[in-house]
């Protein structure tokens, strides 16, 4: 979405919030309840009707915000940027569409975490830097990582005394994208630095999507595991692909 049209499209959000029938532009409403002695009662909620539109509207404005800190650590780079929906082959194992239409869902925000699990070089990355590539199309603030290279950005912030920075970036943006956890070999000190990330992450209910290549049960900090394994939160994705790159794709 290019500057233009980021304009345009937060003035239609404005202007559907205004008008709101329902809340009179407020983007919150009380729920229908009487009796003082439910603990709903008098308790605001987002607007039935135009709450869809504050969200994006509020995500569109972290994303302004945002924007040079995601530029400036994104793993978003090189082929990467080409990866799409469109151009993963799924059609080669039947298994690749399921897994790849999980991803889609949670791009969509249909389900808030999803843990992507498999053997090298099937098409895991390909799917992450599509559902970012999708996301940074919509205006979404999203920041995309390796494991790795996450750990190592925060540990160099500390010489410059911006780890606590890096951490807060994090743990806040709106959507995270996560390759390779599972690939990096954890000192306590990164455990705890990938703790906190994911469960901030994990209690707030923030969009997350995990690419391993190991199983949710045998993540390298302990702690994680039950986060990936609730299914309330998180859906875990196994992918039994054959290896993708041996085709000519990523």
């Amino acid at each position: 979405m290019d500057d233009q049209a980021r304009i345009h499209r937060v003035q239609e959000l404005e202007q559907t919030i205004a008008n709101c029938s329902v809340c009179g532009g407020l983007g919150l409403t009380k729920l229908d309840i009487h009796d003082p002695a439910d603990p709903r009662f008098g308790k605001l909620v987002p607007c039935p009707a135009c709450g869809p539109a504050v969200r994006e509207l509020h995500e569109m404005r972290l994303m302004e915000r945002l924007r040079e800190p995601i530029s400036r650590y994104t793993a978003l780079v090189g082929d990467l940027q080409a990866c799409t929906f469109e151009n993963f082959d799924a059609q080669r194992d039947r298994r690749l569409v399921n897994v790849r239409n999980a991803v889609i869902r949670f791009v969509q925000g249909e389900i808030p975490w999803v843990y992507l699990y498999g053997p090298p070089g099937n098409g895991k990355t390909h799917l992450a830097a599509a559902a970012t590539n999708t996301l940074v199309a919509r205006g979404r603030a999203v920041l995309f990582a390796t494991a790795p290279e996450l750990l190592a950005m925060i540990r160099d912030g500390f010489d410059a005394e911006q780890a606590e920075d890096l951490i807060g970036l994090r743990q806040r943006v709106p959507w995270l994208v996560v390759d390779d956890l599972g690939a990096e070999r954890l000192t306590d000190w990164a455990a705890e630095v990938l703790f906190r990330v994911f469960n901030m992450r994990y209690t707030a209910r923030a969009h997350t999507l995990v690419v391993s290549n190991v199983r949710p049960e045998e993540a390298p900090e302990a702690r994680l595991r039950s986060r990936f394994l609730d299914v309330a939160v998180c859906q875990v994705v196994p992918n039994g692909g054959e290896d993708y790159r041996r085709c000519g794709n990523r």
